[in-house]
């Protein structure tokens, strides 16, 4: 007997692998991983964006499907100046289940304008671990963006699909 977690099609699995196994061994850990609370100050954040140079990549681990604090503009101006500085913003989620919809909110429908890349229903781990593998291979800018939304080994549900993940 096989029992159906969920309705509609499965997400379409990765093509195997083609050739022996290659590890990778250029990853970047000038990566920052923020767990946002509500009240939280932004001056450090702010402090961290300016005055660390190498930083590559910020992971904000938010709220829900990825809100942010409505009522702090200098929140959003922080987004902008690190993206600004090229550092890759990813917004994931603080919620065991689901994914990151910044459209949702008004505060996401900003974040998506300023260039932020939504983490989907990958772990925080699996983003850090993504950016490291990216930005280590040389990607930067839309290049990285656009690699970091793409599904490339199974670690991100498609558009379209639900999660089948077991968190």
């Amino acid at each position: 007997a096989h029992l159906a977690r969920g309705i509609g099609p499965s997400p379409p699995r990765p093509p195997p692998p083609t050739g022996r196994l290659r590890v990778h061994a250029e990853m970047d850990s000038n990566i920052v991983v923020v767990r946002l609370a509500p009240g939280f100050d932004d001056s450090m954040l702010y402090s961290m964006v300016k005055e660390t140079p190498d930083l590559h990549g910020m992971v904000l681990s938010l709220y829900g499907t990825g809100n942010g604090p409505a009522s702090k503009r200098s929140f959003i101006d922080l987004i902008k100046v690190a993206i600004d500085r090229g550092i890759c913003v990813v917004i994931s989620s603080q919620c065991l289940r689901g994914s990151v919809s910044l459209a949702t909110y008004e505060v996401g429908r900003m974040l998506i304008e300023l260039g932020v890349v939504a983490a989907g229903d990958m772990t925080t781990e699996a983003v850090v671990t993504k950016l490291g593998y990216l930005v280590g291979r040389g990607r930067k800018g839309e290049a990285l963006n656009q690699a970091m939304a793409t599904d490339l080994r199974g670690e991100l549900t498609p558009e379209g699909y639900e999660s089948s993940s077991p968190l």
